[in-house]
């Protein structure tokens, strides 16, 4: 086979997710019963322009969501 030596040693890159983590602490404090899309919209006010899928992935990974009432 004739395949470059880069396909074989491929390594993906992990993005840096450091300030995402920050941001949504930062607002997670100031605003303890936000959800995600209140902190979303926070966060693109701010000027940081995140996908919304990416902003989640790290607000799940933080445990930041809020438990849900039952309804009687």
């Amino acid at each position: 086979m004739r395949l470059s030596r880069s396909v074989f040693e491929y390594q993906a890159k992990q993005p840096d997710d450091t300030v995402i983590e920050r941001e949504l602490k930062k607002l997670a404090d100031k605003h303890k019963r936000y959800g995600f899309r209140k902190m979303f919209h926070r966060l693109r006010l701010q000027g940081f322009a995140w996908n919304y899928k990416r902003v989640y992935r790290v607000y799940c990974s933080l445990k930041l969501n809020l438990k849900v009432k039952p309804k009687k």
